[in-house]
């Protein structure tokens, strides 16, 4: 067990590189490549999501330090922030995407489970 009580080790096996590897060289059955792939891309797809939401960030800290600037100098800065009225349509679906994609860090190893039982269930 490691330092926290509720946290077990983690199993002991072949890493997720090895599991890559094995897959690509074709030396692994279908469920196992199908998992390993999952594994990689779903990794992948964690740190993009990451460094596109530090990049939203990055923008809208960028606008807001524009903004107060204007402000300082005396100039109007609201058209720095909002240039254009609020559409509900748009924020509706600006909220829609977000919700998402956050969603699919967490749905997706069911998704996974299930591409699996798909993959067990064809003849090879």
């Amino acid at each position: 067990m490691n330092a926290c009580a509720d946290v077990p080790d983690p199993p002991a096996g072949p890493s997720r590189v090895d599991k890559v590897r094995k897959a690509v060289e074709g030396k692994a059955s279908p469920t196992e490549t199908l998992r390993a792939l999952g594994e990689a891309f779903n990794d992948i797809a964690k740190v993009a999501a990451g460094v596109a939401a530090l990049g939203g960030v990055a923008y809208l800290v960028a606008l807001l330090t524009v903004g107060l600037r204007l402000q300082d100098a005396g100039l109007p800065s609201h058209g720095v922030i909002s240039p254009v009225p609020r559409d509900p349509l748009l924020v509706g679906s600006v909220f829609l995407s977000l919700v998402v994609t956050v969603g699919s860090f967490f749905f997706v190893g069911p998704l996974i489970d299930l591409a699996e039982n798909a993959a067990e269930s064809l003849p090879f």
